[in-house]
């Protein structure tokens, strides 16, 4: 089996190709990215100037856009990021159209938690993970540190989801798990 070379030991590629006004063009080809790209926060000027775009080329353009406009938005800008501020500016994203839904905290048969009281605990969220996190939070608070958390929405028994929790140096590690499927005969 050939030995794997890292990441820092392949050469970069230089590539070269002619364009049809004779120009000649060169793009470095990394291996992979070295890093996560960093959060640029929307200026307003960048945001008039994405809202002109949409006004002008309209809301498919987003190529056009980004070129027209390149010296209003940040280098780090790409097509994707004018796309989701879009959505956000006009409330188009799944977490606008979403509504709340009724959540309860289920033991590992899914039956109901319920609290000292004897009363079932319903938090209102529009995503499961959001309100696995609340349950989480109070479960924190009375000293846990890690647990398996399982969740369902009060009105639908399928919609069911469960979370490893850990508190770690106080902040909480969530990963959604998939449990087995009970099997009826």
């Amino acid at each position: 089996m050939p030995k794997r070379q890292s990441a820092k030991t392949i050469p970069k590629i230089q590539l070269s190709r002619s364009n049809p006004k004779g120009l000649v063009s060169v793009a470095n080809a990394k291996p992979l990215r070295s890093e996560n790209k960093k959060a640029v926060r929307w200026t307003e000027s960048e945001t008039e100037a994405l809202e002109r775009g949409i006004a002008k080329y309209g809301a498919k353009n987003w190529k056009r856009i980004l070129r027209k406009y390149s010296e209003k938005f940040h280098r780090s800008r790409r097509v994707v990021d004018l796309v989701n501020k879009y959505n956000l500016l006009h409330k188009s994203s799944s977490y606008y159209k979403t509504e709340k839904k009724d959540w309860i905290m289920v033991d590992s048969e899914g039956e109901p938690v319920v609290d000292g009281l004897g009363e079932i605990i319903v938090i209102s969220q529009k995503f499961p993970y959001d309100a696995a996190k609340k349950f989480a939070k109070r479960r924190i608070s009375s000293g846990e540190i890690e647990f398996l958390i399982q969740i369902r929405e009060a009105e639908n028994i399928d919609n069911q989801h469960a979370y490893n929790v850990k508190l770690e140096l106080d902040k909480i590690n969530m990963k959604k798990i998939v449990l087995n499927e009970r099997e009826d005969y």
